[in-house]
């Protein structure tokens, strides 16, 4: 009994990972196409998906796993984790590949460019719809399908893809 309440909840970790790395990829590709006019791959892996929106869905899913928290303790907690989990980020992508990935600099109160006040208050947004809404959704979805070998395999699929990429492309960013 136990060992399938952990896969269950492995699987639903990994769904949320997938289906948040890909939607973040979805935005960022829509939100630079608006203010460049042109195509901007936001990856930094091979295929399209963001990790860091993976990680930081799974982040704040992960401490409010139930859904019956009251949304400003939503609010405040998923927006503190995750302007430390971007800050510590910030300086981990610019370590390993040399680039630096977001700029805050013009926005008001921000530090180093890395965090700034106004994404933190859109952090307190996205955490309350996610796991208010978008989460409650995902759950559904998942019992529906969860003992479907199918939809078992293509998360283990998309799990490794995603994990051979990254090694890849940490491996050739290490190499250069």
């Amino acid at each position: 009994m136990m060992k399938r309440k952990l896969i269950r909840t492995i699987k639903k970790i990994l769904t949320y990972f997938i289906f948040y790395g890909l939607i973040g990829w979805i935005f960022e590709t829509i939100l630079y196409f608006i203010k460049t006019k042109s195509y901007v791959d936001r990856s930094i892996l091979h295929i399209p998906f963001l990790i860091t929106y993976g990680l930081g869905a799974v982040l704040i899913s992960l401490v409010f796993f139930d859904d019956d928290h009251e949304i400003y303790n939503i609010a405040i907690v998923s927006s503190i984790i995750l302007t430390i989990y971007q800050l510590i980020l910030s300086y981990l992508i610019e370590w390993i590949f040399k680039i630096k990935y977001w700029d805050y600099s013009n926005l008001e109160f921000n530090f180093q460019g890395r965090i700034s006040l106004l994404i933190s208050i859109i952090y307190m947004v996205i955490s309350v719809l996610i796991i208010k809404k978008i989460n409650p959704l995902l759950n559904r979805i998942i019992k529906k399908y969860r003992m479907n070998k199918i939809y078992t395999i293509c998360l283990i699929l998309f799990g490794s893809i995603i994990i051979i990429d990254f090694i890849l492309v940490v491996y050739q960013s290490v190499l250069h």
